[in-house]
Order: C-alpha cells, then structure tokens, then sequence
C-alpha cells in the first residue's frame, strides 16, 4: 500500500527550498525518519529535486501524531536520487548544511497516483 503525505514548508525558515505544498510517496519509514519522493505541488508543479528525509523534531511524541494524520513538525533535508537508492537511505550524516528546513508533514486520504 502506497502512503501519500502533505508537506507544507515553513515560509520563514531559513534555506527554504519548498515554498509550497507539495505531495509525496513515503518511500521508507523507520523509526523517526521518512524517506519522501516528491511528485508536485499544490499547482501541479515538479518538484527540483525528487527526494526528502522528513525527521521528527519530538522524537516518539510526533510518530504518534503522524500515525493519527495530524500534521507533524519535520527537519527535512532534500536528498539526491544516490543516496536514495542506497542501502541506508535514511542516514543524513553525510549532511552538512545547505538544502533544509522546517516544515510539517501530514498522511492525507488523497489516492496514490503516477507520475510518468
């Protein structure tokens, strides 16, 4: 089963590179991370890049609330397609600035779709 989620950047957060509502596909989810494909936003636009780790800023408290459909504070850091299909493509330790910010995350009720 395909799990569609609503990413909302925060307009004021600095290095924003996701100015508007976007949807995506999870694509891996452990523990307190998301693995986001990116498919467009709320103007039916592509996204630049195509994949985003989503980390929970409060840890178990926010899996609970993204696991009930509230809309979730998030570190999300864009990643590229590599690292994506790498064997651990949660692991953001590579990361050292650049192509983040805080936004939230919410599980919508939207149908999967395909992008071609």
């Amino acid at each position: 089963m395909r799990i569609t989620v609503k990413i909302t950047g925060d307009p004021f957060s600095s290095g924003n590179f996701l100015l508007r509502t976007s949807l995506a596909e999870v694509k891996k989810y452990e523990g307190e991370k998301l693995l986001l494909e990116l498919r467009e936003d709320n103007e039916g636009k592509k996204a630049n890049f195509e994949f985003i780790v989503a980390s929970f800023r409060h840890g178990e408290a926010d899996r609970a609330l993204y696991e009930s459909g509230q809309p979730v504070l998030c570190s999300l850091i864009a990643t590229t397609k590599h690292r994506a299909l790498s064997e651990d493509p949660l692991d953001t330790s590579w990361w050292r600035g650049g192509n983040a910010m805080v936004g939230s995350i919410q599980k919508t009720t939207l149908p999967s779709f395909e992008v071609s």
